[in-house]
Parts: C-alpha cells; sequence; structure tokens
C-alpha cells in the first residue's frame, strides 16, 4: 500500500540517521512499528501484573494522596 505525505525533509533525515536504515521509507516504517508497540506493550505489561498479590494489605493510595500516610512504601 501506498500512501503519499509531505514531511519535514530534516526529520525524515534525523529518522534516517537515528535508525540507520538506508532508505528513508524503511527509517519510516522502522519508527512507526516502535511507537505503535509501545502502547500495547505497556498495557501487555500491566496485564501480566493483574491478580497478582504486588501490594502490601495496608497500602492506601488515597492517604498518599493526602500526604497522610507514612512514606515508607516497602
Amino acid at each position: 500500500m501506498g500512501i503519499n505525505v509531505v514531511l519535514d525533509e530534516a526529520l525524515v533525515a534525523e529518522a534516517k540517521k537515528l535508525t540507520g536504515l538506508p532508505s528513508e521509507t524503511a527509517a519510516i516504517e522502522q519508527i512507526l512499528r516502535e511507537a505503535t508497540a509501545r502502547p500495547r506493550s505497556a498495557i501487555d505489561g500491566m496485564l501480566q501484573l493483574a491478580g497478582r498479590d504486588i501490594l502490601r494489605d495496608d497500602y492506601d493510595y488515597k492517604a498518599l494522596r493526602a500526604g497522610g500516610a507514612d512514606d515508607d512504601h516497602r
């Protein structure tokens, strides 16, 4: 699929330099892949924590927000 867009040439050159890829198309595709994978990986990481007992039983986020709880969360 081809899409024609007008991009800042300096930005494309920087993307090419950062990725080390030989063409503008390859650099842009790589950056798009990375950008679209980030939210998914963050959500997947949070879902892996679901159902695990990772917080203390007495953890009170409301008290922490109000500044009324001990700052030692370990």
